[in-house]
């Protein structure tokens, strides 16, 4: 996934197929929900609601 941001790249581990660790969840900067949601527009409408 050479080239792709850390939050794109969790993204794509979790459309592939694979699991992301609690650690690798924390360099994108993206919480483990975050990433399970497999939502681009989830992740925003929710960190819109905390800010």
């Amino acid at each position: 996934m050479k080239g792709l941001a850390p939050s794109s790249r969790g993204l794509a581990d979790l459309s592939a197929g694979r699991g992301v660790t609690e650690e690798e969840a924390r360099a994108t900067g993206l919480t483990l929900e975050e990433l399970r949601s497999r939502s681009f527009l989830k992740i925003l409408e929710g960190r819109r609601k905390k800010a």
